[in-house]
């Protein structure tokens, strides 16, 4: 995602590019939200056709789960997922060696945040109203209150106060129902950077579009089956792993869904590489040797100092 970032700036300040020829393409609206929120960080307007979700955010994600941290201390689970939401946000040094220690020796919040050199534990986060804390939190971590994702939740936990949302029901109960779909709208100037999933792109055309595809693979359009089990069994219709259906009688279900999911992701490459106008990027990991794509780094148009394959 750095990666992306990186490119989709180089388009802007180097290649001068306008910000509004831009259109970023994704397959999950979780990575959308992310790079969302860090092509914003560095400078560039964003704009979103589709509502990107707080939820969905990493540095939300930390907040409330310090919150939850709080509550639990010595919850091994939460301690667990805190130090994964940090290592998301700021990645540790020796992550998973801290991730081992903390799971062995028990840890409690406090231990986990001290370890890496931050007090969540002082009087203000401990014992202050929810906004607050929240706000104590942020300085403590360091995290920019401008930031639109933080900023929308810090406008929530001052809402949930000064509307005495506290006498019906906790924050966190509350923010439970509000995470499924509270989003923010992102800027709506004409000169911004778009942002999208695949799917939400059909019909659409960009001057210029990046594709986000770190792996390019199937995924299936659906898990199970039903399948009616005869003698000796008779157990009539039951629900099954398609996945477990291949070398049995009914692996014609199987392969006629593997057909069904491998149509889908074609489907879904052909809308996302026929967006563009005139420039179309896919960013991927490069294809190992084991892999059947691994043959177009013998092409003449593969450079393998950038590690890229350029047409046209």
């Amino acid at each position: 995602m750095l990666k992306y970032v990186d490119r989709v700036r180089t388009l802007v300040d180097k290649e001068k590019v306008r910000p509004g020829e831009i259109c970023c393409l994704f397959r999950r609206n979780k990575d959308a939200a992310e790079v969302a929120s860090m092509l914003l960080q560095s400078g560039l307007d964003v704009v979103s056709q589709e509502s990107l979700l707080l939820a969905s955010n990493p540095l939300v994600q930390l907040l409330v789960t310090s919150l939850h941290a709080l509550q639990r201390e010595k919850d091994p689970f939460i301690v667990q997922l805190w130090l994964s939401r940090m290592h998301h946000v700021k990645p540790l040094e020796h992550y998973h060696n801290l991730a081992r220690k903390a799971k062995h020796e028990k840890w409690s919040f406090g231990q986990a945040s001290q370890s890496i050199g931050y007090n969540l534990l002082t009087p203000e986060i401990k014992q202050g109203e929810t906004f607050q804390r929240s706000m104590a939190l942020c300085r403590e971590l360091k995290l920019d209150v401008t930031n639109p994702f933080v900023s929308k939740f810090l406008d929530i936990c001052l809402h949930y106060e000064q509307t005495g949302g506290f006498l019906k029901e906790s924050f966190l109960e509350r923010w439970e129902k509000l995470s499924i779909d509270t989003s923010i709208q992102l800027s709506e100037t004409p000169d911004a950077v778009s942002v999208m999933t695949i799917h939400k792109s059909k019909g659409l055309e960009y001057p210029v579009v990046l594709v986000f595809l770190p792996e390019i693979k199937k995924k299936n359009t659906k898990d199970n089956g039903w399948v009616e089990l005869k003698a000796p069994f008779d157990m009539g219709m039951v629900q099954l792993s398609l996945s477990s259906l291949k070398e049995t009688p009914f692996k014609a279900l199987y392969e006629s869904e593997d057909a069904r999911s491998m149509l889908d992701m074609l489907n879904v490459l052909y809308v996302a590489f026929t967006r563009a106008e005139r420039h179309l990027e896919i960013l991927s990991n490069a294809p190992s040797k084991e892999s059947p794509l691994h043959e177009i780094t013998t092409w003449n148009e593969w450079n393998e100092e950038k590690r890229v394959l350029e047409i046209g």
